[in-house]
């Protein structure tokens, strides 16, 4: 059953695990991540996975690069690897 509760006004949006992380375990506040940071113990200590039995909204990635550059091979494998799971999850 979803919730009919309208969402909180006070949303953050963190870039990094390295502000998300301290935040939540700081205060009471939530964040969404994946599943995988959960399996890694050193980056979920002290924090307890409450589940989402919902399914997320969809959200797009893009990739932007400056026009006619070319991609170092770090930069290169990044992007085969991000469409390739993009790919796996059918996105």
């Amino acid at each position: 059953m979803a919730c009919r509760r309208a969402p909180p006004r006070d949303i953050m949006v963190c870039q990094t695990l390295a502000v998300l992380l301290p935040l939540v375990r700081q205060t009471d506040a939530v964040g969404i991540v994946s599943a995988w940071l959960f399996r890694d113990r050193a980056a979920a200590r002290g924090l307890t996975p409450l589940g989402n039995s919902q399914t997320l909204p969809k959200a797009r990635v893009s990739i932007v690069m400056r026009d006619g550059s070319s991609l170092t091979p770090a930069a290169r494998l990044f992007k085969e690897c991000l469409k390739e799971s993009a790919a796996s999850i059918g996105a």
